[in-house]
């Protein structure tokens, strides 16, 4: 384990440094202060086919080992609503959100003996947020951080299409967080929408000099800005911004003619555009979180389980968002996490661990051919720790390898709607029970934006 942890940060070390665009230094740019709040409402499906097997020993004298397993799929569709606020500054980075939403879930399991089916429909929300504060700017920085849950869900069990079974169970957890780290990430979508428009007007000869850095980076604040005043009249609003994009391109000297093409190029460039979130720089972060969760389950013949559990999570994350060009961006990401069992009761096995390892390394790369449309994919390794759910006297957990493979894209539809999707393919392998599961992953969803 610690010949994969090295060689996970050696290549961690390799991928954070090079290139990025040649056209300005982006650790020169600094997003101005402000405040967004974002209200969406969000329709997806969603769903995934495994394929499972290992070997185990058979019940004849000779103690032989057979072939076992268990193959499923599953198909969700899920309705939400979403709120979002962030508040940025050079001292501090507030964050708060809350959700709501509402799925059904149809899914099928054939275990080689029996055939399973199950309909699931469920409820939940969720409230959090967080807040990071900076001692030095842009370097050492303190976070706090909370989080609160419920979940409401129902099951309808068939099995072998003759028997049914009924259960439904609810669920609570809490968690606050206090960490430390270095380092800060800068939005960077607003610059590189401002940038996109620049260089289209550049090259339909509408402007009447060169660019240069600071050009670049004084309307993209300004861009920015703009996005942070709150209007209620949309129209009123796309008229004012153009307005003071115009002012500003005149007032640095680039635009002398403000004819029909000049106009028709910002417009589209401003309003009918859609730049996913994209940041700049590097981040450490250590941190640690109490949580408690608890549960309450009810069968069909009214037997009511209560199960509480409270853990104490420590974890080292870092991140690595470097922007290449107009085009692309390389993320990196290190994680891990020790999730450590303080106190549990209920329907709990008595051998579960103390203590669990998780690991992982994300490597991916965002790719931006227009303004318009949006891919992003990503190879990720993890090896972490997983209970063997055995009587006490056994043992009580084994590690787990897997190798994750995602393609995610969007693509604009109007100011207020995006349609979104994402692939993957998933591999996983451990030597205890000598498993193999591969999963085949689906999401496709709309996202309307309300404000």
């Amino acid at each position: 384990m610690k010949q994969t942890l090295a060689m996970l940060c050696v290549l961690v070390a390799s991928l954070t440094g090079n290139a990025q665009d040649k056209n300005f230094d982006l650790s020169k740019y600094k997003f101005p202060d402000y405040k967004r709040h974002e209200m969406e409402l969000n329709f997806n499906s969603n769903g995934y086919n495994r394929n499972n097997s290992w070997n185990e020993l058979s019940n004849d004298e000779n103690a032989t080992t057979k072939k076992s397993g268990w193959a499923d799929s599953n198909s969700r569709s899920n309705l939400g609503l979403r709120y979002s606020f962030e508040s940025v500054t050079r001292k501090s980075i507030d964050r708060l959100f809350s959700s709501i939403s509402g799925e059904y879930t149809y899914s099928m399991q054939d275990n080689y003996r029996q055939r399973e089916k199950n309909i699931k429909p469920g409820a939940f929300w969720s409230f959090g947020g967080s807040k990071d504060y900076y001692l030095t700017e842009g370097k050492f920085f303190l976070e706090g951080s909370s989080n609160v849950g419920l979940s409401f869900t129902g099951t309808k069990k068939t099995i072998d299409e003759m028997v049914d079974l009924k259960n439904s169970q609810n669920s609570f957890n809490i968690s606050i967080g206090l960490g430390a780290g270095f380092g800060r990430k800068e939005k960077v979508s607003d610059l590189w929408q401002a940038y996109y428009i620049l260089e289209s007007l550049k090259k339909q000869q509408s402007m009447v000099r060169e660019l240069n850095e600071d050009d670049i980076f004084e309307f993209a604040r300004h861009t920015s800005k703009l996005k942070n005043k709150r209007f209620f009249d949309f129209r009123l609003r796309k008229i004012a911004e153009l307005q003071s994009l115009d002012s500003i391109l005149h007032k640095q000297g680039l635009i002398r003619d403000s004819d029909i093409s000049y106009f028709t190029t910002l417009n589209d460039y401003w309003n009918f555009v859609e730049f996913p979130d994209r940041e700049s720089g590097k981040v450490l972060k250590f941190w640690v979180s109490p949580e408690y969760w608890t549960s309450k389950y009810k069968s069909l013949n009214s037997n009511v389980i209560n199960s509480n559990t409270i853990y104490f999570k420590s974890n080292m994350s870092f991140e690595c968002n470097k922007q290449l060009n107009l085009f692309w961006e390389r993320i990196v990401k290190l994680e891990v996490t020790n999730v450590t069992l303080v106190d549990q009761s209920g329907n709990y096995n008595n051998n579960y661990p103390k203590n669990q390892f998780k690991s992982a390394l994300d490597l991916g790369y965002g790719f931006y051919p227009n303004t318009r449309s949006s891919l992003q994919t990503s190879l990720r390794y993890s090896l972490h720790e997983e209970p063997t759910n055995q009587l006490p006297g056994f043992q009580s957990k084994f590690w787990r390898n897997e190798i994750h493979l995602g393609f995610n894209g969007g693509y604009y539809i109007s100011p207020q709607l995006q349609l979104y999707g994402n692939f993957s393919l998933s591999h996983s392998f451990e030597e205890y029970y000598n498993g193999d599961h591969k999963s085949l992953n689906y999401n496709l969803g709309l996202r309307y934006a309300i404000f």
